[in-house]
């Protein structure tokens, strides 16, 4: 654990990634543990500063690497109950379903997710319709 936080300043994906696998394994297994609250803030912390870094919206000089991290990062943080990045997601899910903004394909993922991570049955019902319209089947 205090590995994971000799790496905040990274921002290497494949870093990033080695790292969520661990702490979304070790996420699992905490559930039904007295601890799973101290975890999940130990991971809003761990991943406070790589979210911040690359945010919601790309860069233009970014590459698919960073593209892939922003992803990761931002559905690592829904999975920890970040509030701040569920309400970020559900004001895209909002203007989406409203015509006003795209969610763009490397971010739906965590909005899907951020969204249905606290969805009652009329949002799941709106998100089973968007999905219908949005799958290319």
């Amino acid at each position: 654990m205090a590995l994971a936080r000799a790496f905040i300043d990274e921002d290497n994906y494949t870093v990033w990634a080695s790292l969520s696998s661990i702490l979304g394994k070790l996420n699992l297994l905490m559930p039904y543990t007295d601890f799973h609250k101290e975890f999940k803030d130990y991971g809003r912390d761990v991943f406070k500063e790589i979210e911040k870094k690359v945010g919601w919206e790309p860069k233009a000089d970014e590459g698919h690497l960073q593209a892939m991290l922003r992803s990761l990062v931002l559905n690592r943080m829904i999975s920890f109950d970040n509030e701040e990045t569920r309400k970020e997601a559900k004001r895209r899910f909002e203007l989406h379903i409203a015509g006003k903004e795209t969610i763009l394909p490397d971010l739906r993922s965590a909005v899907y997710k951020g969204v249905l991570s606290v969805a009652d049955q009329s949002t799941l019902d709106t998100m089973l319709k968007v999905i219908s319209l949005d799958s290319p089947i």
